[in-house]
């Protein structure tokens, strides 16, 4: 909070610093389980952005990734994939679909879209982050050193988990019916 005040006294609230602090302390409130002070500083951060570097700046599409996933969390599902669709065109538009944060952002698409039971369109989007994913491994991962490849590891460790779980799961719901779709992708 203190950072909040000296970026507001030496900057102004208009700065695209300032919207970062206030993006910072949204992360920080939804991780301490705070939703509405945390969709407060969310809401400001994304008008700060907006106005100081336009609503294509990939600062903005990443911010409304972050306000996407805490309106996931609240529940509010209508308003999370609006915001997690724009953020990805937004990405795709600035950085092309071989960017982690574009993969990073169509994985948490679907995981809203597991939440909502829309499996259907959560498989499709499981199965393109996953490819993307793998891309990523294949084309950085021989150029980077251990403490890189573990760090990355680490990254994406999880996702990975989360998509073998989504598999599984789906397999169980649908009776045991083949998946290999779904299987094939499984790591």
């Amino acid at each position: 909070l203190v950072s909040k005040h000296i970026y507001k006294e030496k900057l102004g609230v208009g700065h695209d610093y300032y919207g970062n602090v206030l993006n910072n302390l949204g992360v920080l409130y939804k991780a301490a389980n705070m939703l509405d002070e945390s969709e407060k500083n969310y809401v400001e951060c994304l008008e700060i952005t907006e106005q100081a570097l336009g609503k294509d700046h990939p600062k903005y599409a990443m911010y409304l990734n972050g306000a996407g996933l805490l309106y996931a969390q609240m529940g509010e599902y209508s308003k999370a994939v609006l915001m997690l669709e724009q953020a990805l065109s937004i990405t795709r538009k600035a950085y092309g679909e071989e960017n982690y944060d574009f993969i990073d952002m169509t994985y948490n698409l679907a995981e809203v879209f597991r939440d909502m039971d829309n499996r259907d369109k959560a498989q499709q989007l499981y199965l393109e982050a996953m490819d993307g994913y793998v891309l990523l491994i294949h084309k950085y991962f021989p150029y980077l050193n251990e403490e890189d490849k573990t760090a990355f590891y680490h990254t994406v460790n999880y996702r990975f988990d989360t998509y073998n779980s989504f598999v599984i799961d789906d397999v169980l719901k649908n009776d045991g019916k083949e998946r290999a779709v779904l299987i094939d992708k499984m790591f």
